[in-house]
């Protein structure tokens, strides 16, 4: 293949040599070869990055998990609220009211622990129910078994008759 023709033979030496510089010319391509690097050194200055660092605030405990606990387990009708109150705070999160969305966390905490109170109160006063029930369920079921066997009948039957 012929290389006369092709454009490089015409090529300029780069303005980035020196006349005190060592080239090589390859006389079949007639442009220099560099011995070594040429490549100018490039100093990179970074400048100094002036910024406020802002901090997102922390989105308040929103207590889900308490309120669908309290809603099953304890005392559903404000364990219901309790939800509601807690998806308010993702809510006004979202919208950026953080203190809406604080106010929201704090009902819905104090709903969770009123049906959690209930819940417990009335799990008790069960308790104390069924106890009270069975002991005086065991007294009548001793009284009337003492008072059977006390009492003797005074008549008897039989098959022929009284007696």
């Amino acid at each position: 293949m012929d290389r006369k023709g092709n454009g490089y033979d015409r090529l300029p030496l780069a303005a980035s040599y020196s006349q005190d510089e060592t080239v090589n010319v390859n006389p079949s391509l007639s442009y220099p070869i560099p011995t070594h690097n040429t490549m100018p050194s490039m100093v990179t200055v970074q400048q100094p990055v002036v910024g406020v660092a802002v901090q997102q605030p922390r989105a308040p405990d929103d207590y889900m998990g308490l309120a669908i606990f309290t809603t099953l387990c304890c005392f559903w009708p404000v364990g219901i609220f309790a939800i509601l109150k807690a998806r308010d705070v993702h809510k006004r999160t979202w919208q950026g009211d953080t203190a809406g969305a604080m106010d929201a966390s704090r009902s819905a905490r104090r709903l969770s622990f009123i049906a959690l109170a209930i819940g417990i109160l009335g799990i008790i006063i069960s308790i104390v129910f069924m106890v009270v029930s069975l002991v005086i369920e065991h007294r009548i079921i001793n009284t009337a078994i003492s008072f059977v066997v006390t009492e003797q009948p005074s008549v008897t039957y039989s098959v022929y008759g009284m007696h």
